[in-house]
């Protein structure tokens, strides 16, 4: 335990509360995983053994070796788990939070996605958000909540959207709620507050979430094509 650190003191007073008072005092590592990471990874193995409702110490094992294996990092003794969260690096801690974070999306678990950008990549996370139609700051799902497309460059006033290519154009999916807010505080204030951002989209994100038709795309390309040749001429 390193002295005077803010992880560490948070950490030791929760230990406090849960009634343990004796504690093995260690030689500090920076390269050791930090409290916010073993939190999250802790939280996010909460929200898949209750998904499974399975006994949390056997999800908490398969986990870590489906983990362990799938990323080729080496054999381990298999009647023990492969890793510890209390001694293992930041960048293995990392990994496996980036690894249950994709786990929770394909197999479609709700997870407190708050404070997740304080151990996962922002980027990785709206792309993900994108693909499985998530709520980009709060994980919200289209099944249970309203889900709007805002486009963070607008369209203009007067511009007819079905005359425009949507490819490339940024974007973010939020609940109705949210779409309201960001209308109302700005696209910088809001972003700061929810700790997201936008993502362009592509041919087939502008077929998934329906602004183009393929018979529409095919028909600017065609016309950016003349125009080229003409310049070319």
């Amino acid at each position: 335990m390193k002295p005077f650190s803010d992880d560490d003191r948070g950490e030791m007073a929760h230990l406090i509360r849960k009634g343990l008072t004796s504690f093995d005092v260690i030689e500090h590592d920076d390269d050791l995983a930090t409290a916010p990471q073993k939190a999250k990874a802790h939280a996010l193995i909460r929200s898949i053994n209750e998904y499974w409702e399975k006994p949390k110490i056997a999800i908490k094992r398969e986990l870590k070796c489906a983990f362990w294996e799938e990323g080729g990092y080496g054999d381990w003794i298999e009647s023990s788990e492969p890793f510890s969260l209390r001694n293992c690096s930041k960048e293995l801690a990392s990994e496996f939070i980036s690894y249950l974070v994709e786990y929770c999306f394909m197999h479609d678990i709700d997870f407190y996605m708050k404070d997740l950008h304080l151990t996962f990549d922002v980027n990785r996370q709206m792309f993900l958000c994108a693909k499985y139609n998530r709520c980009f700051a709060t994980g919200a799902k289209r099944e249970t909540n309203v889900l709007h497309l805002h486009h963070v460059s607008a369209i203009g006033m007067g511009g007819n959207r079905n005359d425009v290519d949507h490819r490339g154009r940024y974007f973010m999916i939020l609940k109705a709620v949210l779409h309201d807010e960001i209308h109302q505080i700005g696209y910088k204030a809001f972003v700061e507050k929810w700790h997201c951002g936008t993502i362009k989209l592509t041919g087939e994100d502008v077929l998934r979430f329906g602004l183009m038709s393929r018979k529409q795309m095919n028909e600017i390309d065609d016309e950016l094509e003349i125009q080229s040749w003409q310049i070319g001429a």
